[in-house]
């Protein structure tokens, strides 16, 4: 069963002297170093999604903001992120400014709706710290086999997307 914290808070009779904490934004996004981080995990597992004809879109998701944004931002957009993607793609936070994206089985036609429905969903407003920050996105996509056969081409694809 799982219990944390803020169940604890919610229950009959569970006394506790610390003040209380504010609940953690889920879902948590792994945390990888660079891009090319993102590929290496994508090269471990591209053979089996090649054998189960799961072929792999990847969206590069950075923010458009020239200065580090703050660590809560990057905890709220990525779990605003991981609930706009479907439960078997996966998605991490990629350095201190972005995210990657891997799109299980996203035929290449797709691609381009997802980015925009990611580009709407995610660009706004959000709440942090008692302040508002306006967050606006570049999104840069490549898919499984536009050209790009291994994960390192499939990273540069979406990089390069980002930038033009």
């Amino acid at each position: 069963m799982h219990h944390d914290a803020c169940t604890a808070a919610a229950s009959p009779g569970a006394t506790s002297a610390a003040p209380a904490q504010p609940p953690r934004l889920l879902p948590s996004v792994p945390v990888l170093a660079d891009h090319a981080e993102f590929a290496a995990h994508i090269a471990r597992h591209l053979p089996a999604w090649r054998r189960s004809a799961t072929l792999p879109a990847v969206l590069l998701v950075q923010i458009d903001r020239p200065v580090l944004p703050p660590p809560l931002l990057l905890e709220a957009l990525g779990a605003r992120l991981r609930g706009r993607v479907r439960g078997g793609d996966l998605v991490m936070r990629l350095g201190g400014h972005g995210f990657g994206v891997v799109l299980l089985g996203a035929a290449r036609v797709h691609v381009p709706a997802v980015q925009a429905r990611l580009q709407a969903s995610l660009s706004g407003t959000y709440g942090i710290d008692e302040q508002r920050l306006q967050v606006s996105l570049r999104i840069g996509a490549a898919a499984h086999p536009d050209g790009a056969v291994s994960a390192t081409e499939l990273v540069l694809a979406a990089k390069e997307m980002l930038t033009s």
